[in-house]
């Protein structure tokens, strides 16, 4: 009984004194400071503490100082990043026959309608990748008269352009580059509508291809009241190619153009349409706008 109670005692103190490790402790720091199941004497615990004294020393005597030599956190991510796009030619060498025999020969889309779409190898989750773009020419949209195109346009506003969109906007360029079909396809413009107000890529498709079925039946509808005499405003055009000169871009002669002439400004409204004055208030304003320019 009394071996018994004080083996339990010693078990008890020894689990007292006996110090936890902590999870950000290393184990050099408290391998110094385990204590033994049984009690020291004096001389051990001296004997103790030099032993360990010297095995410290020679450990930080076995470890090189750190020089600076490593490489930084950046160029050990680059190189998971690395190590990704091997495990990936890997499987693609691993399954080439599989491939193979899926792969289908490429047919240029022949529709009129074109909706694109932008991606970003780097970070694919931008929201600019859930971004639609649809692109048509107005020759290809079924429009049921002159007068229905030609209200189209006035109510496409900016996203009208006489060319395609983009550095030949100002001039006529047919089809070339574009789908096949007519080389004549882009005769009566281009439209272009983007999208990217929902955060999903399928709801900004479904907006844009929305946006052109409302603006197909409004311009067909025969008792609409929009007038087809109404000129097309250009004026958005003709500030987006002066702004391209500002920066320095080269254009052709229909942007050189643009560049050149100016919005007439009727009764203080920049931009007022000539066409709605009378013959006799059109040259007014017109000889107004050349003594002003030379």
């Amino acid at each position: 009984m009394i071996s018994s109670t004080m083996s339990s005692s010693l078990s008890i103190k020894s689990s007292i004194t006996q110090p936890l490790r902590l999870f950000s402790t290393s184990s050099r720091v408290t391998a110094g400071r385990r204590l033994p199941p049984y009690p020291l004497t004096q001389q051990d615990a001296t004997a103790r503490r030099r032993a360990d004294a010297e095995r410290g020393k020679r450990e930080e005597d076995a470890l090189e100082s750190f020089a600076l030599d490593d490489v930084p956190t950046t160029i050990y991510m680059r190189l998971e990043k690395i190590k990704e796009v091997y495990e990936l030619h890997e499987k693609v060498e691993i399954h080439r026959q599989l491939l193979q025999e899926q792969r289908r020969p490429f047919q240029p889309p022949t529709a009129p309608i074109r909706i694109t779409s932008t991606v970003d190898l780097t970070f694919p989750d931008v929201p600019i990748a859930n971004k639609r773009v649809l692109l048509a020419p107005v020759a290809a949209l079924p429009l049921s008269s002159p007068d229905a195109i030609h209200r189209f346009k006035l109510l496409a506003g900016p996203r009208w352009s006489p060319g395609r969109p983009g550095e030949k906007e100002m001039e006529y360029e047919g089809n070339k580059g574009y789908n096949a079909g007519d080389e004549k396809l882009g005769r009566e413009g281009w439209i272009k509508i983007s999208e990217a107000t929902y955060p999903s890529a399928r709801m900004n498709r479904k907006s844009a291809s929305d946006i052109l079925d409302r603006l197909i039946a409004t311009a067909n509808d025969e008792k609409s009241q929009l007038a087809t005499d109404i000129p097309i405003d250009m004026r958005h055009l003709l500030a987006r190619q002066r702004r391209r000169n500002i920066h320095g871009v080269r254009g052709t002669v229909a942007r050189v153009e643009a560049q050149n002439s100016r919005p007439h400004t009727v009764g203080h409204v920049k931009g007022f349409p000539v066409e709605w004055l009378s013959p006799e208030a059109r040259d007014k304003v017109r000889g107004l706008a050349k003594s002003t320019t030379t």
